[in-house]
């Protein structure tokens, strides 16, 4: 080899080192920046995926903070103003629909039901905000904050916005038809996908 390099059997050698080869090589500067560095797709594609149960437990936690926006409407549906009607009622005492009347019952006046049901428009509305803003923007929800996940753009890895956010809240009805099998596809999905993330191209990974 040249003086002083590595063949010359001068010792330390003056020559650069040996670069090194194969997925082991180090990081550029900033880390495994890009898909295919070091022999391997190091994109958001290629990151582990959060388990079935651990976002089921998410998706528990948010179920019951999101059922709190509806405790106004059925307050004051059981509180507000009421009336005295005339009513069908079997021998039971239980209410029934579409037979003649035989007796008189209490119940929320049209007011009353025109308010709770305001309220809960208001909760559905808060629904939507909480997801878009939550899940969407920041990428996790309380749940998945709780549970140390969340919901990012499969290619990208960033939060995947208000808008899809609102999308992926709607698409989760998907999800639940025939007996929650959109939901059950993440456990067999190669991307762990449910049915809502693939309609938005999310995926739901370790925070």
């Amino acid at each position: 080899g040249a003086p002083g390099g590595p063949g010359s059997g001068q010792w330390p050698p003056s020559g650069p080192p040996p670069q090194q080869q194969g997925p082991w090589q180090q990081p550029p500067p900033g880390g495994y920046g890009g898909p295919g560095y070091g022999g391997y797709d190091q994109g958001p594609r290629a990151w582990p995926k959060a388990g079935w149960f651990v976002r089921l437990g998410a998706l528990i936690i948010d179920v019951l903070i999101i059922s709190l926006m509806l405790v106004p409407a059925w307050v004051y549906l059981v509180t507000g103003p009421t009336e005295i009607s005339s009513c069908s009622v079997d021998e039971e005492g239980t209410i029934q629909f579409g037979e003649p009347d035989n007796a008189l019952c209490e119940g929320p006046t049209g007011a009353t039901w025109a308010i709770s049901i305001a309220l809960g428009v208001a909760a559905f509305a808060g629904s939507i905000a909480y997801w878009a803003l939550l899940d969407g923007k920041r990428g996790q929800s309380l749940g998945k904050r709780a549970l140390n996940i969340k919901v990012v753009d499969i290619n990208s890895g960033l939060p995947i916005g208000a808008g899809r956010g609102v999308g992926r809240f709607f698409a989760r009805y998907l999800s639940g038809l025939l007996c929650g099998l959109g939901y059950l596809w993440a456990l067999w999905d190669g991307q762990h996908q449910a049915w809502h993330d693939k309609l938005v191209n999310s995926v739901v990974v370790p925070a």
